[in-house]
């Protein structure tokens, strides 16, 4: 073999030894990539379980002060209610006094108009 057959092709042996070791690496980072993957993902996966957990937390504990606020909004309200009837009672006893009380100044304005026809004569009456 002259010196210029070397440059054009390598030798048997060296491409049946390159082939293998490039297939072995190349399968290496595969695996290595794989298995990279695979502990992000779990790494993620995990990030994001314990960010449900908390959210979970913290949702429950928003409904449990929302439940509870609702609660004491219903005692206020029902407060409200018996309020507002006692006032409409009230209301009604008041009309009805005030009526009474129409009619009872309407017979005193009667009597003094009767009174002052009677004793016209006396000064003030």
């Amino acid at each position: 073999m002259s010196p210029a057959s070397y440059l054009t092709a390598p030798p048997r042996d060296a491409v049946t030894i390159v082939a293998p070791v490039v297939v072995w690496i190349a399968l290496a980072l595969l695996a290595v990539g794989v298995v990279a993957g695979i502990v992000y993902a779990v790494v993620r996966g995990l990030a994001l379980w314990r960010l449900i957990k908390r959210a979970g937390s913290s949702f429950s504990a928003e409904s449990d002060r929302i439940a509870e606020t609702s609660a004491q909004m219903q005692v206020h309200l029902d407060r409200a209610s018996a309020s507002g009837a006692r006032l409409a009672g009230a209301t009604e006893r008041l009309a009805t006094s005030r009526a009474r009380l129409e009619v009872q100044l309407q017979a005193v304005r009667e009597a003094r108009h009767t009174m002052r026809r009677l004793l016209w004569f006396l000064p003030g009456a």
